[in-house]
Parts: C-alpha cells; sequence; structure tokens
C-alpha cells in the first residue's frame, strides 16, 4: 500500500523484480479510491457538486452545492425522496460495504493454529471499516438481517428493502469472488473453502440455533446502537462508539461458534460462498437462523411499575446470557488458551453492557448486585429481580451453548467449570477470586460514580464499558491457571448445575463476596474523590444518605 516502503526495500537488497507491482497497485486504487469517494460516498455527493469537482477550477469542498440541505444519514432518517442519484448512491455505497466486511472470507489459512480469534478480529475489524466509511450514507446494514431488522421496527421504507438486499448481495458476491480468485489456500478444502458449513460432529439443529443465538445478539447489538430513546451518551450522533460495539460483537460470535456453525449472521454471504463453491449443502440454515430480532428500550430505574420490572428482568437476562454464553464454547486445546478466553470473556461483557446498560444498569453477576445495594445505588426491593434474572440468563445461556458445543469431551466432568488449577491450595484459589473481584467491583464503583469529574462520567461520553472489558481480560489472562476466573457466582453454580459437579463451589461464593464487600467499603470511604469523615459517618449510619451530596 505504500510504494517508497517497497522501493527503500528493494534499494536496501539491491533486487528490483517485480517493483512496478506496488507502483501500479497503490496509484491505480488511490486514484479510483479518490474519484469513488467523492462522487459517490461523500454524505454531500450529488450531481451539481460532481460537475463542480470535475469541471470547475474553484471547487470549495466545504461547499455542498445544494440549493436545499438534505440529510443523508440513512440509520438516524432514512430518505424519503426517490431521486435517482441518491438511490444509486446508497446502492453503490451498500455494495462497497459488503464487500469490504467480506473480501477477507476465502483469504483465511485454515491450518493457523488460532484460526478461530484470527477470523473473529479480522471479520470484526472489516465490519468496523464498512461502518465507518459507508453509515452516513446509507447505514451499512452490510447483512440483509439488518435490513430486516431495519424494516421491522420502522426504520426502513419498504420500497428500499429491494435495493438493500440486492446490494449486499451483490457486494458480497463481487468481493468473494474476487478474494476467491486471488486466495492461496482455496484447496485446504476444495469444494468448501471459504463456506460456512457446521462443524465436525455438530449436528444440523445445533447450527441451526447456533446461529440463531449469535444472530440475535448481532441485532440486538445494532438495535440498541440505533435506539433514538436512548440516552444522549449511548447514541452514534453524539460520539457513541456504536461500531466498535458491532465489531467487538462480531469477534466474539465468529471465535465462539466458527467452530460449530461457521459463523455467518449473514445469508447473503453464505449464499454468495454456495454459489462460488457450487455446493448449496444445507444452506437453508444461513436463511433461517439469521430471521431474529430484537429491540431494548431506556432509562436506569426509579419506579415500580410492573411493566418496567420486567423489561429490568429482561434486559438483565439477556445481559448475563451474553456475558456467559461462551463459557461452553472454548476449544481448551486452542494454543494460548487463557489469552482468548480473556479477550472474549471482557468483549462478552462490553456487548452485555452496551446492549442493557440503558434498561437495568447492566449488572449481569450478583456480585455487582450486591455493590450497587451497598454503596445505596439499588433500592432492596430491586435486589431479588437483579438476582433471579441473571441466574437464569447465565443459566439459559450455558445450557444452550453446552447443547452445542462441539468441546465438551474435553473434559467430561469439569468443562466449562471454574475450579483451581493444577498445584493451587483452594485457600490461593480463594484470596485470587477476592482480589480479582476486588479489583473488577472498584472500576466499575468508578464508572459509576456521581462525584467524579464530568470527563471520566459515562453520561458525558466516558468508554467506561471499554475499561470493564479490560479490566476481565486482565482477571482472566493472569488467573485463569490459578482459579478459573469466575468473579460471579452465579457463572459457577450455573456451570456446576449443567455438569452435575459442585466441587469446590464454595471458592466462588466465598471469595467473590469477601472481595466485594471489601472494595465496596474502599472505594467510599478512600478512593472517592469527595471522601471525608463527615461523608463515611453519612454513609454508614445514615438513612436518608444522599450519594450526590459531597457531604464537605
Amino acid at each position: 500500500m505504500n510504494p517508497t516502503r517497497s522501493l527503500a526495500a528493494a534499494i536496501i537488497q539491491n533486487n528490483y523484480d517485480r517493483l512496478w507491482i506496488y507502483f501500479a497497485g497503490p496509484i491505480l486504487g488511490s486514484v479510483v479510491a479518490c474519484f469513488f469517494y467523492e462522487l459517490v460516498i461523500c454524505p454531500k455527493a450529488s450531481l451539481r457538486r460532481t460537475q463542480n469537482y470535475l469541471c470547475s477550477s474553484s471547487f470549495d469542498r466545504k461547499v455542498s452545492y445544494e440549493s436545499i440541505e438534505q440529510d443523508t444519514n440513512t440509520m438516524k432518517a432514512y430518505p424519503h425522496y426517490t431521486e435517482y442519484w441518491k438511490m444509486c448512491q446508497i446502492f453503490i455505497a451498500e455494495v462497497w460495504a459488503a464487500g469490504v466486511s467480506h473480501f477477507p472470507s476465502f483469504l483465511f489459512d485454515t491450518s493457523e493454529p488460532n484460526l478461530s480469534i484470527v477470523a473473529g478480529v479480522i471479520a470484526g475489524a472489516s465490519y468496523y471499516v464498512a461502518l465507518w466509511y459507508s453509515f452516513p450514507v446509507s447505514g451499512a446494514q452490510v447483512s440483509p438481517t439488518f435490513t430486516l431488522a431495519a424494516l421491522i421496527t420502522r426504520r426502513l421504507p419498504f420500497y428500499l428493502v429491494p435495493l438493500y438486499v440486492i446490494a449486499d448481495f451483490l457486494g458480497t458476491l463481487l468481493a468473494i469472488s474476487i478474494s476467491w480468485s486471488v486466495s492461496p489456500f482455496a484447496d485446504q478444502a476444495p469444494g468448501t473453502y471459504g463456506m460456512t458449513l457446521p462443524g465436525k460432529g455438530v449436528s444440523n439443529v445445533a447450527a441451526t440455533f447456533t446461529e440463531a443465538g449469535s444472530t440475535f445478539i448481532l441485532i440486538s447489538v445494532g438495535l440498541a446502537s440505533l435506539d433514538e430513546m436512548r440516552d444522549r451518551e449511548w447514541r452514534p450522533e453524539y460520539g457513541a462508539p456504536f461500531p466498535l460495539a458491532i465489531m467487538v460483537t462480531i469477534i466474539v460470535n465468529v471465535a465462539t461458534t466458527i467452530h460449530i456453525s461457521g459463523a455467518s449472521m449473514n445469508p447473503a454471504r453464505s449464499l454468495a460462498a454456495a454459489i462460488i463453491q457450487n455446493n448449496y449443502d444445507r444452506l437453508w440454515m444461513g436463511f433461517f437462523a439469521n430471521l431474529e430480532k430484537s429491540n431494548i428500550m431506556k432509562s436506569y430505574p426509579h419506579y415500580v411499575e410492573c411493566w418496567k420490572i420486567c423489561q429490568i428482568f429482561f434486559a438483565e437476562a439477556l445481559a448475563a446470557s451474553i456475558a456467559n454464553y461462551c463459557c461452553f464454547l472454548m476449544d481448551m486445546s486452542e494454543p494460548n488458551v487463557p489469552i482468548v478466553a480473556g479477550f472474549i470473556a471482557g468483549a462478552s461483557f462490553y456487548i452485555a453492557i452496551w446492549c442493557s446498560f440503558p434498561v437495568s444498569g447492566a449488572h449481569i453477576n450478583p456480585i455487582l448486585t450486591l455493590a450497587t445495594l451497598i454503596t445505596r445505588r439499588l433500592p432492596p426491593y430491586l435486589a431479588p429481580v437483579y438476582l433471579v434474572a441473571d441466574f437464569l440468563g447465565t443459566l439459559l445461556a450455558m445450557v444452550i451453548a453446552s447443547s452445542v458445543t462441539p468441546f465438551a469431551d474435553q473434559k467430561s466432568r469439569t468443562y466449562g467449570m471454574t475450579l483451581p488449577g493444577k498445584g493451587f491450595s483452594d485457600l490461593a484459589a480463594t484470596i485470587t477470586e477476592a482480589w480479582i473481584t476486588f479489583v473488577l467491583v472498584t472500576v466499575v464503583l468508578a464508572s459509576l460514580d456521581e462525584l467524579r469529574a464530568r470527563e471520566w462520567r459515562p453520561e458525558y461520553g466516558a468508554p467506561f464499558p471499554l475499561a470493564i472489558l479490560l479490566t476481565v481480560v486482565i482477571n482472566v489472562v493472569t488467573t485463569a491457571h490459578i482459579s478459573g476466573t469466575s468473579m460471579n457466582p452465579a457463572r459457577s453454580l450455573a456451570a456446576a448445575i449443567i455438569q452435575n459437579n459442585y466441587d469446590r463451589l464454595w471458592i466462588y461464593f466465598v471469595g467473590p463476596i469477601f472481595g466485594t464487600i471489601v472494595a465496596c467499603f474502599f472505594y467510599e470511604l478512600v478512593i472517592c474523590p469527595k471522601a471525608s469523615l463527615q461523608r463515611t459517618h453519612r454513609f454508614l449510619c445514615s438513612k436518608s444518605f444522599d450519594r450526590k451530596n459531597p457531604y464537605d
């Protein structure tokens, strides 16, 4: 992508073999990209602006050259106009977005030892690039499943559906055709390379339910990101990093389900690969499983209405399911398991927070319910709602995952459980669980602190889900071999129930609960920016303690 880099290396090695490729290719691509962006992707692209760009020496980039300002952000307000040029612009932008997101599909080395995480990162990053580039023009649907979701949720006029579906399919087919023609790995699996197929030993039903589950999560994140009723700090138009949420979701879904169903989540992607390979075996799973949708609402609870409590319950169950679904989908024979597991666990937390925080606060874990209870953020009567929802969501997700996973026979009685590592005592595991829970709860309390400076608070754009992601990644990577890294009694209990193995389960109640209690008092009495003797006295003794009052 850089002629000077190639030229410099050629000069040092005194070898100019085929150097012209690295001038011709980048220069051609650069010229095409410039005209393509200016004439199609630029949000204010129009026939009049194009004419001025090509023909006028006084062209001004900051002028829209439109007599009437029109909003082309079709996710925020889909077009209510039928001008030919705007339709073409949306079509081409969608073709490009679908192409970018699927170009790597035929470029994977399937012999790569860490294929699942590599494929996940590349797929997620490709989606991020596609969203970043074409969202302001077309909404970057990329997949017919997103088009279906936009139609069902009344964000997309019906007459535009064929435009998006055709554009996404053609872009996907074009990109996959090009990558297949240049791929050096196509002979690794003749007739099936690049296709989405159930893994070895995985039934059609298991693959279908896996596709449905991963698509459900992806669409839930997408709808949550676009929800016009969310608080300002969670909305894209005010700077919320929703492409990052989509990217993280794709990474987790691909890394955890590629061995089960092939991780499609996109009928167009599966159909394009089937056409290229002329192999339509079990293609139906990629269509029926992906017809999922979800919707999410808004606002942390300050009320007791039945519907709002039900809303909190289901949002929490969803969050707990997303965060713990991956526990029974890990291939324990992969190299660098703690690193892969840490990233997937952290990313799952990120997704869960992104989806449900504006509704329920995304406790996910009974430990965080205990922390919000101790720090006077949660009314006691709501605690049972959170505890039951988090446990049932965790148990449901683990039951589904354990029923479809192809890896359960790796450790028949302990797979998916949290247990002390070989050579570590129960006391060491308990202390480790207490410490890592202390760290997690401290980070959460810091993120929620109403007395922090404005730039550190979520309501003003502080990226606290990322802080949680990094905390979980660090905890899992560094302590998985010591205690199994639970930090969550519900997660450990659910796995024990599924495996009917309650060996040393007490560790994962005693350690996290102790760590949480210490973290709450430590933060409130020491770390809180407005901590003082007077505030401490009120916190410990007064029923009317007000969290937002510094008591200076």
